[in-house]
Parts: C-alpha cells; structure tokens; sequence
C-alpha cells in the first residue's frame, strides 16, 4: 500500500497524452467546480494537449 502511495503512477497500458485530453475535454461542461472562464482555459489547453504529436 505505501509503494502505491509515494511511488510513480502506473504506465496507462498504450494511452497517450492526447486520448486523456479528449477524454476529459468531452467532460468539460460536467465541471460544476469551474468556472466559465476556467472552463474555456481548461478546454483551449485540453485542446492543444488532445493534438497529435510526433513523440506519441
């Protein structure tokens, strides 16, 4: 229990960085913890992260 605790998260087995961020950008809107203003930050970041990139 304590190594999963203070030790490194997992490996998502062949998720990339850019499959999270649509995942959680789909969920956006369900935020009630957000604001309007943060809800647009949150969704232009998710956006540029949900974009392809060579290393993945």
């Amino acid at each position: 229990m304590f190594a999963a605790v203070v030790g490194d998260p997992p490996a998502p087995d062949g998720v990339g960085l850019a499959s999270l961020a649509v995942g959680l950008r789909a969920h956006l809107a369900a935020a009630a913890a957000l604001t309007p203003g943060e809800r647009l930050l949150m969704n232009e970041l998710l956006g540029r992260l949900s974009e392809p990139t060579e290393a993945e």
